[in-house]
């Protein structure tokens, strides 16, 4: 129950301060701020809770009481973090998929015209937002007219590219 309940509050804990944070300023390199936010209060818990500064007097019977219980509130709270991370990357930018859905469902029942929906969703909305954000991350850049990647997104690249091998998917989304 302990393990549940600190790994529950740890992460419930990083998603409100992401939620402060995001209403104060949305940061520039969004994953990579939620990240640290995240793997940083789950330190200063674990921490809290091992040195029983915190907590200990409150939550008696809730303390985790040897390392293999800090070790498995680490776990699922990474866990959680992980999970969070890829959902917030799908929430972060629209899917085309998503995009066109929501442009249908808003028509109503007169339905939308292929026309319409394909000047609404141009490469203006759906590409170069996601070229700027590569640029922004450092996975890609621009020489001359081109774009290229760099070492990091080539890391990236590979792992997509075996990932989808291991799992016999066919190019494309």
């Amino acid at each position: 129950m302990k393990i549940l309940f600190w790994g529950i509050m740890s992460f419930l804990s990083s998603f409100m301060i992401h939620l402060i944070v995001w209403r104060i300023h949305v940061p520039e390199k969004q994953t990579k701020v939620l990240l640290c936010i995240c793997f940083g209060t789950l330190l200063i818990i674990l921490s809290g809770l091992w040195n029983n500064l915190i907590f200990s007097s409150r939550f008696g019977s809730l303390t985790p009481t040897n390392v293999l219980e800090y070790f498995q509130i680490f776990i699922l709270t990474t866990s959680l973090i992980l999970s969070y991370i890829i959902t917030y990357s799908a929430i972060e930018a629209d899917s085309p998929s998503l995009l066109i859905v929501r442009e249908v469902a808003d028509a109503g029942p007169d339905g939308l015209k292929e026309e319409k929906l394909t000047a609404e969703l141009n490469n203006d909305f759906l590409i170069e937002p996601r070229l700027r954000d590569l640029i922004v991350d450092k996975m890609v850049y621009v020489y001359g007219d081109k774009y290229r990647l760099t070492s990091k997104g080539f890391l990236i690249a590979k792992i997509f590219v075996l990932s989808r091998k291991l799992l016999n998917a066919p190019k494309g989304g």
